[in-house]
């Protein structure tokens, strides 16, 4: 109902109402509440408040043997990274993540593996803002090692995100070929998947290798590239899809545009060679 400083006022009175109960249900009904409460001081651009909420949680339940309370824990320690790198702190940010994946790197509930593998991306990219480019690519790997066999499609999706993720920091390193072979494997790892968030990642990979080709004056192999996502994607409905699309048609006609250019000014070169090497 955008009435969040009455909803604050609720989570508050929930807090103090019971921040002594030792009941289970009640106890996760307070971490709940200062989760969701961080959350909307977030909404509310009150980010220095919001920190400090999920700092409150992470002191009150870090010793919980609780599956659900371990599992606000790990969400807080994100929340908390997530909003510091909103304030381009990013140091501390890959502090809290540090903190999250050392805690929970081991555990088998679904819910942790899933917060661990949302902090592993999430670090990977904060290095990267720092142009800790190396780093950044060793938390891919590390991420997408540790999830490689997980059915869960919250897991897959986040393989898939640091596969490109990965691709997209080798390019800007100008490994062109471990970046076209990353793309590779991604597509190669989800081709069949029909999960929406990884047929976006392949549809992603495509256009992403497409452009590299396209960079390489591989002309001819990156439009072949974008004609295949156009060609798997066009019927789709899905408003990433359109739109990875609509990119690989603007991209194809960039590619095409160029390749004609690069012909144009060869011949050019050849007939003033010929032209030149004529006796006067």
């Amino acid at each position: 109902m955008g009435k969040q400083d009455e909803a604050i006022a609720a989570y508050d009175a929930l807090i103090a109402r019971f921040a002594h109960a030792s009941e289970p249900a009640l106890r996760e009904h307070v971490a709940g509440a200062l989760i969701n409460k961080g959350i909307t001081l977030g909404q509310l651009n009150r980010t220095d408040e919001a920190i400090a909420v999920y700092n409150a949680l992470i002191t009150r339940f870090e010793d919980a043997s609780e599956p659900a309370l371990r599992e606000h824990v790990a969400k807080a320690l994100l929340n908390k990274g997530f909003t510091l790198g909103q304030l381009n702190r990013s140091g501390e940010a890959i502090v809290a993540y540090d903190a999250l994946i050392a805690r929970f790197a081991d555990t088998s509930e679904p819910a942790l593996r899933e917060q661990v593998a949302k902090a592993l991306f999430n670090k990977g990219f904060r290095l990267g803002q720092l142009n800790r480019s190396e780093e950044a690519l060793a938390v891919y790997d590390a991420l997408i090692v540790l999830f490689a066999d997980a059915n869960e499609p919250t897991l897959r999706e986040q393989v898939g995100k640091a596969l490109n993720a990965k691709g997209f920091t080798l390019g800007q390193l100008n490994r062109s070929g471990e970046e076209i072979a990353v793309y590779d494997a991604l597509i190669a790892r989800f081709n069949d998947a029909s999960e929406p968030a990884l047929r976006d990642q392949v549809a992603g990979a495509l256009n992403n290798k497409g452009i590299t080709l396209g960079q390489l004056n591989r002309s001819e192999e990156a439009i072949a590239v974008f004609d295949a996502l156009i060609a798997r994607f066009e019927d789709a409905s899905e408003p990433v899809l359109r739109e990875q699309v609509a990119k690989a048609l603007h991209n194809k006609g960039i590619t095409v545009g160029r390749s004609i250019a690069r012909k144009r000014r060869s011949r050019s070169m050849r007939g003033q060679e010929r032209n030149s090497d004529k006796a006067p």
